[in-house]
C-alpha cells in the first residue's frame, strides 16, 4: 500500500475511486468485512481467515495467507486513511471546532492540506479530542478532512480467551500485552481486538 502524504489526501485533487466508502463509527476491519474483503469474524471460525496485527500469531496459525495485500504482508502494520468532504451550512457560527468521539490508537489529522493534529499528541484508545479549526475551514467552498489512523503501540499476541481458571488478566498478560494501550475498563477488550485491527 502506498502511503500518501496528508497534504494530498486532504485536498481536492486526491484520487479516491478505489477507496471503500464507510459510515462512521467504523473500524478498518469492519469496512473490509462490509466490502467482503474478509469474512465476518463473528461467525463460526471466520476469525481464523483474517490476519492478525501480530506477526507471531499469523506465523503460528498461517494467517498471512489470507491477507488482501498482493504480497501477503500484514495488512494492519501500515496506517490507513479516512477521508471526507463537507461544506459548512450558511448559518454556521464564527468559531468552528472539529470533535472526535474516539480514535484508536494514534492519528494524524489534516484539513484542507494543513495538519491540525499529530499522532504523537492524538493518542489513546477511544479518547476524545477537540480542535479549533476556525483558521483552517473554508466557509464558502468544500472542505477536505483526512485522518491517518495508526495501530496500537503494543500489538500483543492474542492469548487464550476461554481457559477455565486461567491466571488473572492484567495489562501485561491479557491479550499478550495489548491492554497496555487501553485507557478504560477492561471489559471492552473483546471489542478492542477488532477495533485495533484498524480504510483507505
Amino acid at each position: 500500500m502506498t502511503i500518501k502524504p496528508g497534504i494530498t489526501v486532504a485536498s481536492a485533487g486526491a484520487v479516491t475511486e478505489s477507496w471503500y466508502p464507510v459510515t462512521l463509527p467504523c473500524t478498518v476491519l469492519n469496512a473490509l468485512v462490509k466490502h467482503i474483503v474478509y469474512p465476518d469474524p463473528r461467525t463460526g471460525l471466520n476469525l481464523f481467515q483474517i490476519p492478525d496485527a501480530s506477526d507471531e500469531f499469523n506465523d503460528k496459525y498461517n494467517l498471512a495467507q489470507f491477507s488482501h495485500l498482493p504480497d501477503k504482508a500484514n495488512p494492519w502494520k501500515d496506517p490507513y486513511w479516512y477521508r471526507t468532504v463537507f461544506s459548512l451550512p450558511a448559518n454556521c457560527r464564527d468559531r468552528q471546532w472539529l470533535a472526535f468521539d474516539g480514535i484508536n490508537y494514534r492519528a494524524d489529522v489534516w484539513l484542507n492540506g494543513k495538519q491540525i493534529a499529530k499522532a504523537r499528541d492524538m493518542v489513546g484508545a477511544f479518547l476524545r479530542y477537540k480542535y479549533d479549526i476556525t483558521d483552517y475551514i473554508n466557509r464558502n467552498e468544500a472542505n477536505y478532512l483526512a485522518v491517518k489512523i495508526y495501530c496500537l503501540d503494543h500489538i500483543g499476541v492474542p492469548g487464550t480467551q476461554l481457559t477455565v481458571f486461567q491466571a488473572p488478566r492484567t495489562a501485561e498478560n491479557f491479550n499478550g500485552g495489548a491492554m497496555k494501550d487501553v485507557t478504560f475498563n477492561i471489559a471492552a477488550e473483546g471489542f478492542l481486538a477488532v477495533n485495533y485491527n484498524t480504510v483507505e
